[in-house]
Parts: C-alpha cells; sequence; structure tokens
C-alpha cells in the first residue's frame, strides 16, 4: 500500500482525527471484534449492535479481525488505528476507544457478511 494524495479534509470520520494518513487499498476482515479490557465489553455490544443496524450483519465478539488495545502512550481520549491484515484500535481510555471503534464502524462496509 503506498500513500495517496488526500488531506485530512478529505476524512470523513467524526469526529474528525486530528491527523489522518491514507493508503491505497481495502483489507477484508472477518466480522469479529475483541478486546482484553473487562471494563470495554460494553463498548463492543455497541459496535456489534450497531454493525448488525447498520449493515445487516452479525459481528462476534471473538478474538479475529478487530482488536480494541490499550495503549499507555495515547491520551486519555485519544485512539490510533492500524489497518494491516487485521484492525487494531488502540487508546488508553474508554472514552477514546469509543471513539475509535466509532470511526472503524464509518470506515467500515461489509460485503457478503
Amino acid at each position: 500500500m503506498q500513500k495517496n494524495e488526500r488531506t485530512k479534509a478529505d476524512c470523513s470520520i467524526i469526529p474528525v482525527p486530528r491527523e489522518v494518513a491514507f493508503l491505497d487499498g481495502r483489507v477484508s476482515i472477518a466480522p469479529a471484534i475483541a478486546t482484553r479490557e473487562e471494563g470495554w465489553m460494553p463498548l463492543l455490544n455497541v459496535f456489534c449492535q450497531s454493525a448488525n443496524k447498520i449493515f445487516h450483519t452479525d459481528v462476534k465478539i471473538e478474538q479475529g479481525a478487530i482488536e480494541l488495545v490499550w495503549a499507555d502512550h495515547l491520551a486519555k481520549d485519544a485512539y490510533s488505528i492500524e489497518i494491516d491484515k487485521t484492525v487494531t484500535v488502540f487508546a488508553s481510555g474508554y472514552e477514546g476507544a469509543g471513539y475509535g471503534i466509532a470511526s472503524v464502524l464509518q470506515l467500515a462496509s461489509f460485503k457478503n457478511g
């Protein structure tokens, strides 16, 4: 994947991230989300319910495609998303984790379940 010429102004995620790096390409992943942070489980439930309503698909809470990970180096309400063969959302607080998975929902498109 290579960076393209789009800018932060081209980002359609709300709230608008402070920094955006666009890469060419798409990643196909199974509809599953997980975290090791017990306190973040309500966010996973909201993500699954939202994905079902928006995309008419059944996202499972299990290890696999999307992982929500604690990251001490980030500010309390900040998050970072890395997309490779999986999607990893890094956050150091509940609020940042919520913003992160909301951004994943806005970036996602579901195809064939």
